[in-house]
């Protein structure tokens, strides 16, 4: 019951998720990579700390999500002591709940923990209590993914069709299409050296010869766009491009 009583003030509290372990002994793995002090937490009810099996799984953990850590080690076992090692800090539950609250900071636990009469209900009610939690935020997620437009990506875009615009004008109007191509901005390295226009590195990147050419690019910046968008902020997702766009063209120059 304190097992799962724990696990729900984590979960809904603090955003900490649940972590499969293979071969996994009578213990819960919480991961929080957000989490400054304690980014993986263990619930166990073991008598014995099997110290390889709690570093080996703390390591592999923390590896995945590229974080360091101490973990907190909350034994709900009645003959279990508190102890402060270099990886590892173990709290006996429910005895040492305002300790972990002091130490760790987090506030509440010690009203997380209690005793009850039906044991059994009380499991089934927390352990609906946390899927009905879980089906909340994965709805949310999902929710966020349908809504939010990949605004970067789509003004990469606007500036391409623009630059597509711009050449068919250039070309039409010289009727030649390597001097349309240069009047519309395209790289061309004797105007960035005589000329010092240096903004053709930039421009040529946004501008194509052919219908069949803009939509095919147009193509695969919306696929790896929207991917992109959702690992980095916009700011940075510009710089990256606008950087790449720069590195690519400086090897052409």
């Amino acid at each position: 019951v304190y097992a799962y009583q724990l696990l729900h003030y984590f979960i809904t509290r603090y955003q900490y998720q649940m972590v499969r372990i293979q071969n996994q002994k009578k213990d819960f793995w919480l991961l929080n990579p957000a989490h400054a002090q304690y980014p993986v937490i263990c619930i166990s009810d073991e008598t014995y700390v099997d110290e390889m099996y709690l570093r080996n799984v703390h390591r592999a953990i923390l590896d995945a999500v590229g974080r360091e850590g101490k973990l907190l080690l909350l034994n709900t076992n009645s003959s279990s002591t508190a102890f402060d090692r270099e990886y590892v800090v173990q709290y006996p539950v429910p005895d040492a709940m305002k300790d972990i609250a002091s130490a760790a900071n987090f506030s509440g636990i010690e009203q997380a923990v209690f005793d009850v009469e039906d044991r059994q209900s009380e499991c089934a009610s927390l352990m609906r209590s946390l899927e009905e939690y879980e089906a909340q935020q994965l709805k949310k997620v999902r929710r966020n993914m349908r809504i939010r437009t990949p605004k970067v990506t789509a003004g990469i875009g606007i500036l391409c069709i623009i630059g597509f615009a711009a050449v068919q004008a250039c070309v039409m109007y010289f009727d030649d299409l390597a001097t349309g191509l240069i009047a519309s901005g395209a790289y061309y390295k004797m105007s960035v050296v005589a000329m010092k226009e240096y903004w053709r590195i930039f421009t040529t990147g946004f501008l194509h010869v052919d219908i069949f050419h803009l939509l095919m690019n147009l193509s695969v910046l919306y696929s790896i766009g929207v991917l992109c968008e959702k690992l980095y902020k916009p700011l940075h997702y510009a710089a990256i491009f606008l950087l790449s766009m720069w590195i690519g063209n400086m090897f052409a120059f």
